[in-house]
């Protein structure tokens, strides 16, 4: 039997890089290493530009542990508010498409990737908050459940108190009514 005359090149499981230098792509800062970086950033903002109001509205809790309801504030255009709230206080914050129409900010943070479950926002300074949407909960004995889809059909037909902001813009103030529940 002669030697084979297969180069280390040719070995299976070896493979060179197209350059013939292994992990030269990998390396930060390497034409291809910014190709993928940009192409992962296309990726994100088509997820993010691509969620509608509707999609944002409902109840959310967020990875600073505030619950976070986001609801219209005008029946004829998607004017968003995302009320948080936690022990110590409610806070509102506007929601608003960007300019190019390419995404959404929510206060100083911009939508960086979203699911219809889950939304990422970005800061300035580079802090991350994850919104994850809450569960539909099923209501207390005596009371009748409300989804976030009954919340937002009431602030859709007015059926809502238009209450005025510190900043001169109105938001809806729901009202909790008490339904008896009789025998079956």
């Amino acid at each position: 039997n002669a030697p084979s005359t297969r180069d280390a090149s040719s070995t299976p499981g070896r493979q060179e890089s197209p350059r013939g230098s292994e992990g030269s792509a990998d390396k930060p800062g390497s034409p291809i290493a910014a190709l993928q970086a940009e192409s992962r950033a296309k990726r994100l903002e088509r997820r993010a530009c691509c969620i509608d109001a509707k999609d944002l509205c409902g109840m959310w809790t967020d990875s600073f542990g505030n619950n976070v309801c986001v609801y219209s504030v005008d029946a004829y255009s998607a004017n968003l508010v995302a009320t948080m709230s936690n022990s110590c206080r409610d806070f509102n914050l506007p929601m608003h498409r960007m300019q190019n129409g390419r995404g959404w900010k929510c206060g100083g943070a911009t939508l960086e990737s979203s699911s219809i479950h889950e939304l990422h926002w970005k800061f300035p300074y580079g802090r991350t908050s994850v919104w994850k949407r809450m569960a539909a909960v099923p209501a207390p004995v005596g009371y009748v459940a409300c989804t976030p889809q009954d919340v937002q059909g009431m602030i859709d037909t007015g059926m809502v108190n238009q209450v005025p902001n510190g900043d001169g813009t109105l938001a809806p103030q729901i009202v909790y009514t008490w339904l008896p529940v009789t025998g079956h």
